[in-house]
């Protein structure tokens, strides 16, 4: 037996490339020379994707299994120079079922030179399905959420703030009638200063619940609004800064983005303990980011964020799951006397490509 036929013999006999361990191995096994041809394919990978390891055997890429995925031949050479890569990749069975795998390829290299590598694959399509399901009845219900919001704003500003309007411009005018006495003009003043109060409480209701410059003028006007009534409030300055020119976004992001900040916001004045808060907005040409950051008490981060549903945090939670439903991303930083700041990317225009 030659040198190449007894490394070969090792290769065979090693324990990685036991061909009991191979057999048994519940989970998808492929295992690819140097050269990127196949070498060996387990029961489980025949099971999962319905093809045959002895047709697969000393194929080169593209592999039928990839079916359309956007995975190329630069993923199989990226692995082979970084020695080990986790990826997800939707790939195809042989009857056309899609699948969705976890990949784990690792360099394995014996004597004589021999390398191969050896991927292990986690079948999550179930689980993808249901966390697609799950993020779509989300944003079903936020969607109803957002709906109901307008709704209730258009209202209270129908009902409710023109009838207080009018009662308002009633008392104006009863006070300049003749013959009244001057407790009673005082009586009327204090009550007009009450209903202009009042009403102002109802418009700035009805602009929180669904602001209308949204929808008329786009979204660094409306986080102008927002931030100005921010810095009505005592002990509390807020900044805008808008680092690139302003650009137009789809209707969606542009409500999510401020609901994150109108929530971002809140917790600052209700939890923060924060006296100075910036939030700035920059423009790319596929995607928009929002950095909201103060100088409050700040709070440990937990490393899930889901937990934030445990930690009475359901407005962190709800962000969260806001920039998730637009195919963006949510990260907080903070730690306890240290302040918060929460970045935020989203695309443009989902959906399209961006």
């Amino acid at each position: 037996m030659d040198e190449q036929g007894q490394a070969e013999k090792i290769l065979q006999e090693i324990p990685a490339l036991s061909t009991t361990l191979l057999v048994r191995a519940p989970y998808p096994i492929v295992i690819l020379n140097h050269d990127t041809s196949l070498r060996y394919v387990n029961p489980a990978f025949e099971s999962l994707t319905g093809f045959c390891g002895a047709d697969l055997v000393d194929t080169k890429p593209p592999f039928p299994w990839w079916g359309e995925s956007l995975i190329t031949l630069g993923h199989v050479e990226e692995a082979f120079q970084k020695k080990r890569i986790h990826m997800y990749e939707n790939f195809r069975k042989k009857n056309g079922d899609h699948l969705k795998v976890k990949i784990d390829i690792m360099f394995r290299e014996v004597q004589y030179g021999i390398q191969y590598y050896i991927a292990y694959w986690v079948d999550v399509t179930e689980e993808t399905r249901k966390v697609d399901n799950l993020r779509s009845y989300v944003r079903e219900v936020t969607k109803g959420q957002d709906n109901e919001r307008k709704r209730i704003s258009r209202e209270l500003h129908d009902g409710p703030a023109q009838k207080l309007a009018m009662v308002y411009t009633d008392c104006r005018s009863m006070i300049k009638s003749k013959g009244l006495s001057g407790t009673t003009v005082d009586r009327l003043e204090h009550i007009c200063i009450r209903l202009r109060d009042s009403l102002e409480d109802l418009r700035r209701l009805s602009r929180n619940l669904s602001p209308a410059l949204l929808d008329q003028f786009g979204l660094v006007p409306s986080l102008e609004l927002l931030i100005e009534e921010m810095n009505k409030e005592k002990d509390i300055h807020c900044i805008l800064q808008v680092i690139t020119s302003a650009q137009s976004v789809a209707s969606e992001v542009a409500l999510h983005l401020f609901r994150i900040t109108q929530e971002a916001l809140y917790n600052v004045l209700k939890h923060a303990k924060s006296s100075r808060v910036v939030v700035s907005i920059s423009f790319t040409s596929d995607k928009v980011e929002l950095i909201i950051t103060d100088n409050g008490t700040g709070f440990n981060v937990p490393e899930v964020l889901g937990s934030f549903a445990g930690h009475s945090k359901l407005g962190l939670l709800s962000m969260s799951e806001r920039a998730s439903l637009l195919d963006g991303t949510l990260v907080i930083d903070s730690k306890l006397g240290t302040g918060t700041t929460i970045t935020v990317e989203i695309p443009r225009w989902p959906g399209h490509g961006c």
